[in-house]
């Protein structure tokens, strides 16, 4: 928990310092907290339109008495610099009516909230939501973490009226609603919904997932909501209530009253699957508007272009891993018209795209000891997990050697083997067999790499060779880099 400062008294006497901002080419700060300011509070009352504010870790909430995280009307992006793992905004129980987070005041697709966990609770006269609240705004919240908050509607996540906001990327885990919407209320606006996992999360009445309405009034309503590559798994409404409906989503009144909202909702390239209720497991709609499904593996029949009713084989769902299996019925079984996945393939079902393993390919070249050299790999090509190696093992011990690679495979001749990367390529620093033949080399990745692919084959001196080449060349390692 950090000391609160008064945020006019801080501001006064950041004016009358110098303190080690970074101002932009364009006037815009960097505020970093708690170097520039001692709390995120205090920099957003400082900061100024477009500016960025980088909290540092730890766990952050203001006083109980004061209200949470509000941008102000400000195009501030609020983000995190060592992402949701260590970084979290957390409520406490004297915020009995507040949310974690406000967008109220007509703030637009610039303002970022991101690279935050959000957890906590609020007192037992739930509040509408105890995560982020949404209302005559249209931010972007990407990145986050929502774990374990609780509300009358909208755990995580409340979107009001005239709302256009961009939800990506986010992960909404064991949130729980009073009434309805577990992870995410949405009523009479238009949000975009993608590529979110959205588990085990619980509603009482409707939508452990999600819950969708109309106007309040009952009136027809031009807004309509899109859920685009997502995925819902294990969410459910209480199961001692029988009326409980849409275990997943549930869009319109939870009982079943259909004239009473009218409701308009897309969803595409998504994935319901393992989720429970009394009334309609995956999803319920019940509204006399209109709800377009298509390309969506549903554990209901839907129909619709492109539906599934399948098992999707994510990869180990209890422990949280939905990426796909190969095999899985929901790789490239997107819509057609969605962009494409990162590795250039047709767009996946689900938030989490498929990512094939690496593979060896070709054959190496028989080395003058009498064996030959194979590529391997340890660790996840993954950006998370920020590197990986590639090995070598079987050629020449103690001989000076290197990894190349390329985009593209290939198989063109090359002294007396076979190059199996296509130019062009790069090679990468020289390196020493061991005594048993073998090297590795760290591949450092970035978030730039994401979907690219990397074809490695190594190269080593072999001045022993019957065929004059001096020269010996591995098989070659086909590298995918994932989420």
């Amino acid at each position: 928990m950090n000391r609160f400062v008064d945020p006019l008294i801080w501001i006064l006497a950041v004016c009358t310092a110098a303190g080690p901002l970074a101002l932009t080419a364009h006037g815009q700060i960097t505020w970093h907290v708690p170097s520039d300011a001692p709390t995120i509070e205090a920099a957003i009352s400082a900061a100024s339109e477009g500016d960025t504010i980088v909290v540092g870790p730890g766990d952050w909430s203001p006083p109980a008495q004061l209200e949470p995280y509000n941008f102000l009307g400000k195009n501030l992006r609020l983000v995190s610099s060592h992402g949701p793992a260590q970084t979290s905004l957390v409520s406490v129980s004297g915020w009995a009516t507040f949310p974690v987070v406000r967008f109220e005041n007509g703030e637009g697709p610039s303002a970022l909230l991101e690279g935050f966990t959000i957890r906590g609770g609020v007192t037992s006269a739930y509040a509408n939501t105890a995560g982020v609240k949404i209302s005559n705004a249209s931010p972007t919240v990407r990145g986050n973490v929502f774990d374990g908050v609780k509300a009358l509607r909208g755990g995580g996540l409340w979107i009001g009226p005239n709302s256009s906001a961009r939800i990506e990327d986010n992960r909404f885990v064991n949130c729980y609603a009073s009434d309805q919407g577990g992870a995410l209320f949405i009523q009479d606006a238009s949000p975009l919904l993608r590529r979110n996992v959205i588990c085990n999360n619980r509603a009482f009445n409707g939508g452990g997932g999600i819950s969708i309405w109309g106007s309040t009034t009952g009136s027809p309503t031009n807004a309509v909501p899109r859920i685009e590559a997502c995925t819902l798994f294990g969410n459910s409404t209480t199961p001692v209530h029988s009326g409980g409906r849409g275990g997943a989503i549930h869009i319109g009144m939870w009982n079943g009253t259909v004239g009473t909202q009218i409701v308009h909702a897309l969803i595409r390239d998504c994935i319901v699957w393992g989720n429970t209720s009394a009334n309609a497991p995956g999803i319920a709609f019940h509204s006399s508007g209109s709800l377009t499904i298509e390309y969506t593996d549903t554990q209901e029949s839907w129909g619709g272009p492109g539906m599934l009713v399948a098992n999707p084989l994510f990869r180990a769902a209890a422990a949280g891993d939905f990426g796909l299996l190969s095999g899985s019925p929901c790789v490239d079984a997107g819509s057609p018209a969605s962009p494409l996945d990162p590795d250039g393939s047709r767009a996946d079902m689900g938030a989490v795209w498929f990512c094939a393993p690496p593979a060896v390919y070709g054959t190496g070249k028989l080395a003058s000891h009498g064996l030959t050299p194979s590529v391997g790999w340890n660790g996840e090509p993954s950006v998370s997990a920020a590197s990986f190696e590639v090995t070598v093992q079987q050629a020449v011990p103690q001989r000076a050697g290197l990894f190349f690679w390329g985009a593209t495979p290939a198989s063109t001749p090359f002294v007396g083997g076979y190059k199996l990367v296509a130019s062009p390529t790069l090679r990468l620093p020289i390196l020493q067999t061991d005594a048993a033949g073998s090297a590795s080399q760290v591949i450092t990745i970035d978030a730039s790499m994401l979907g690219a692919r990397r074809c490695y084959q190594f190269w080593f001196r072999d001045p022993q060779h019957t065929d004059g080449t001096a020269a010996g060349l591995s098989d070659g390692l086909e590298v995918t880099f994932c989420p």
